[in-house]
């Protein structure tokens, strides 16, 4: 048969012969993909970005309030002792330089520490410059400046014999026994809306008048995606402005 015997082989169709269109590459886009000028996608990905900076202010809470506790461990307080740094404070018994200084060595940034003159006051000649040197783990609302929200409630209506208010008492030592309220209930550091940031250096804080709480509750209430904050006994939690009182 001129064949040698082989069985011919019938011609191979394509999809691209066989039927037209099917050959061609199928689009693969998903069913709910957005293309770049639908309305609500910017709103979307606005969305998404505000709660991803809300995760990760929850998790430099989570390391700020782990580093107090080594410093407690470390020293016998939370804050620097007047008593032992006398240097470290002013003369109305306020620290030259904020406690987000103090805390460097332990969210792992001696190195930036050594630099600081602790006995100087946070605009001094040397420690000025050092403003502009902010670590991430400070650093809020995406932020690249020299502000933080990361702020305390500071207690400066009670003297150095009162039980302290808040987790931050003006100009004098405390411990986890000195926290009246017990740690679990107290305050310890919260994200503060970009409107109250704070230089970072600076010994600044929102003051405390256990007889106005109203006042702090007003400032906690202008954060848009909720407030997010660290208790003294270390657990950071986050609740949202949506949730109905």
């Amino acid at each position: 048969d001129g064949n040698g015997g082989r069985v011919p082989v019938p011609p191979i169709k394509t999809a691209k012969n066989d039927e037209p269109g099917r050959g061609e590459p199928k689009d693969t886009k998903p069913a709910n993909a957005t293309t770049k000028d639908d309305p609500k996608r910017a709103e979307r990905d606005a969305k998404r970005k505000k709660w991803a900076e809300v995760a990760q202010n929850v998790n430099k809470l989570k390391q700020i309030a782990l580093a107090f506790h080594v410093y407690h461990e470390a020293y016998g307080s939370f804050l620097p002792d007047p008593e032992g740094n006398k240097d470290h404070f002013d003369e109305n018994g306020k620290l030259k330089l904020s406690w987000r200084v103090h805390l460097l060595p332990f969210v792992d940034d001696i190195e930036l520490y050594d630099k600081f003159r602790l006995d100087e006051a946070w605009d001094s000649e040397n420690n000025k410059p050092l403003l502009a040197q902010m670590p991430d783990i400070y650093k809020t609302d995406g932020d690249t400046g020299t502000k933080t929200g990361f702020v305390g409630f500071v207690d400066t209506k009670r003297g150095k014999g009162d039980q302290p208010t808040t987790g931050m008492p003006q100009g004098r030592r405390l411990q986890v026994s000195d926290v009246i309220d017990g740690t679990s209930n107290t305050f310890l550091v919260i994200k503060a809306p970009k409107a109250n940031a704070v230089n970072w250096t600076a010994p600044e804080d929102f003051p405390f008048d256990a007889a106005k709480p109203e006042e702090a509750a007003k400032l906690l209430a202008q954060e848009e995606t909720g407030l997010v904050w660290a208790m003294m006994d270390g657990p950071v939690h986050l609740l949202k402005s949506d949730i109905p009182a």
